[in-house]
Order: C-alpha cells, then sequence, then structure tokens
C-alpha cells in the first residue's frame, strides 16, 4: 500500500482543529503521513496538534517559528513528505472518508499522475449552514489546460482536492513571495508535466467559505490575480475557454472583491480601472470573440456614473453571498452523507 503525504498548513485554528483531525484521521485508507505545520500561530493550536502528534505515530508536527504563509508552510511540507502521493488539505476544509481511498485506486487504475475530485461549496447564512455544487465555480480558475490523447483537459488552480504523484511535483515549490491566489503559478508549472489526469465525480472535498478567511475578504491582495494573470497568460490573440474563463474571474473579482475594499470612493475607482484595462491589455485582438455579457460589464464599468451608482449600491449588498444563497437554493447536487452535514454544522457553531 502506497503512502501517502496529506499536508496541512495550519494558522490559529485552536477552536476548530480538533474538529478537522478527527475528520481527517477517519481515513478508511491506512498508509497516511499526516503533515501538519504550525505556521507561527498565536494561539493554542500548536498545543494541540502536538497533542495528536503524541498520539498518532503517523502524524508529524512541524513548528515554524513566525507566520510566513501558507506558501511558505506548504514547501516545508512538501520537503518533509516521504509518500508516493501528496494530498493538500486547508486546516478548515474536510473531505469525504474514503477520499485518500477512492484518489489512490483511480491513481493505480489509470496511471494517473494527478487524481482531482469534485468541490462542494459550504457558507452560513443566517442560521442556516448550505451548501453548492458549481461547476462554474469549479472552474473559475481555470487558467490551464493540457492535451492528453489529442483532448484539451481544463482543470482548476486549486491544489486543495487532487491527489498529486510526488514525482510530478518533483522539485516544484510555491512563490512565497506570493500571499493569495498562490496556487496558480504552481499549478501553471506543474500541469505542463502531466500525461494522465483523472477527474472523480463521487467524491468531495469540502471547502469550508469563512467570513475572516484571506479569499474571503475585501481587501487589495486580491489583485494579486491580475498580476499572476498576466504572467502566465501574457497576451493573446486567440480566444478558447481558458480565456474566457479567465475574464469571468477578473470580473468576478472586481464586482465581488475590489467593490467593497474599505477605501475611498475615487481609489475605489481606479482600482476597477486598472482591472478593466488589465482585460485589454491581455486580449487586444480579440473583443469580438467575447461572450456578450463581457462585453456588456466591462463596457458598464467602464462608465463612470455607472460605476458610481454601481459603488453605492455594493457598499450595502455582499454580492458573493448573494450568489453563493442563490446557487444553494438551485443546487442541484445533494449531500446523502448525513455525517458531513452535522460536522460542518458544528464547525459554523464553534466559530461564532
Amino acid at each position: 500500500m502506497e503512502k501517502v503525504s496529506l499536508i496541512v498548513p495550519i494558522y490559529n485554528a485552536e477552536k476548530y482543529i480538533n474538529l478537522i483531525l478527527d475528520s481527517l484521521l477517519r481515513q478508511t485508507y491506512r498508509n497516511i503521513e499526516y503533515i501538519l505545520i504550525d505556521d507561527g500561530s498565536q494561539d493554542n493550536s500548536l498545543k494541540i496538534i502536538k497533542e495528536y502528534e503524541e498520539k498518532h505515530n503517523n502524524i508529524k508536527v512541524i513548528k515554524l517559528s513566525k507566520n510566513s504563509g501558507v506558501s511558505h508552510a506548504r514547501n516545508i511540507g512538501l520537503k518533509k513528505a516521504t509518500g508516493k502521493y501528496v494530498f493538500f488539505i486547508d486546516c478548515d476544509d474536510f473531505i469525504d472518508d474514503d477520499a485518500i481511498t477512492k484518489t489512490v485506486a483511480a491513481a493505480k487504475k489509470n496511471k494517473a499522475d494527478l487524481v482531482e475530485i469534485k468541490t462542494i461549496y459550504w457558507f452560513k447564512r443566517k442560521k442556516n449552514v448550505l451548501y453548492f455544487d458549481a461547476p462554474e465555480l469549479q472552474e473559475k480558475f481555470y487558467i490551464n489546460n493540457m492535451q492528453i490523447n489529442g483532448r484539451e483537459i481544463y482543470t482548476s488552480s486549486y491544489v486543495t482536492g487532487k491527489l498529486y504523484k510526488r514525482e510530478l511535483i518533483g522539485n516544484s515549490l510555491f512563490d512565497e513571495k506570493v500571499h493569495c491566489y498562490e496556487d496558480i503559478l504552481f499549478t501553471n508549472e506543474i500541469i505542463k508535466k502531466i500525461k494522465n489526469y483523472v477527474f472523480l465525480d463521487n467524491v468531495n472535498y469540502h471547502y469550508v467559505q469563512r467570513d475572516d478567511s484571506l479569499v474571503n475578504s475585501f481587501g487589495v491582495e486580491h489583485l494579486n490575480y491580475l498580476s499572476i494573470i498576466k504572467k502566465v497568460k501574457g497576451k493573446s490573440i486567440t480566444f478558447d475557454k481558458r480565456d474566457e474563463l479567465i475574464i469571468n474571474s477578473i470580473l468576478a473579482i472586481i464586482t465581488g472583491k475590489l467593490s467593497r475594499i474599505n477605501m475611498p470612493l475615487k481609489e475605489k475607482r481606479e482600482l476597477i480601472r486598472q482591472s478593466i484595462s488589465t482585460i485589454s491589455e491581455m486580449y487586444p485582438l480579440s473583443k469580438k470573440q467575447m461572450r456578450f455579457y463581457q462585453r456588456f460589464l466591462i463596457r458598464l464599468f467602464r462608465n463612470k456614473e455607472f460605476l458610481f451608482v454601481y459603488l453605492i449600491i455594493v457598499k450595502k449588498i455582499n454580492l458573493l453571498k448573494l450568489t453563493f444563497f442563490i446557487k444553494a437554493k438551485f443546487a442541484k447536487k445533494k449531500i446523502k452523507n448525513k455525517k458531513i452535514y452535522q460536522i460542518i454544522k458544528l464547525f459554523y457553531e464553534i466559530n461564532k
């Protein structure tokens, strides 16, 4: 039975780390080394995970002297990993109990370098815990594509929810200077080496939305996406599905993130103007190939009067949460696993 290295960066997670680790330890696969990296936590996270290390000989705890970010923590985990396969998970997310069993089986059966599982998005609205399976959000940061047996296949740039063959990663590391959307550069490097890829629709990675997490914050760090995309993609004279998704991502960041940054209106408008300009710089000859709604939104955000009114409205309305609520109402996938629902409901109760 091949060993799997499960890498978990941890920072100030004392409220819920017991819940996460107890869930991970229920994995049906029996040859897992759990690498827990405490990224300079200021609470009791380190004390708690050290207690787990004492009870379980397959848990390795690594203490970092200061908070250096998830990229650095993952890099340390990779350097310490001894498994044939690597699986990344964030310290506030969950996976199905048989996730590692099924992904390893799929990797062996198909001789796959990478096995990806479905992401389920969870969030809380008032007292209700809701979820949705959104293929279009799963595609949200698809900037990578690969040719396998003559077919063009897209994979998300998230590093979580994927089983990697260790030799596929090789000496690749995360860019420690990037603190938001850091997955993109790593995935862009890895994907060039993939020969066999598998997506499992019947195994879930449970992505739990927290209001205080970086990805749900409203700050200028989300501009990292623009600079990273420009670095990875460059200018384009063609337009395909990947390009369509890149533009959707930029528009989503503008509407859901930049619009709610706490800064003077004038500066906010300038940030949005720069973001729109990025699209024009990247696609100077392919505007006519864009979707109608994309051209329409770009035109709207270039209009000063519209932008002024829009920014006033979104100051009072969280469009991101509203979008999640609508998606949950019309979610096609139903979670039959009542245990995971109860666990995530408990997670939110703990984090009040």
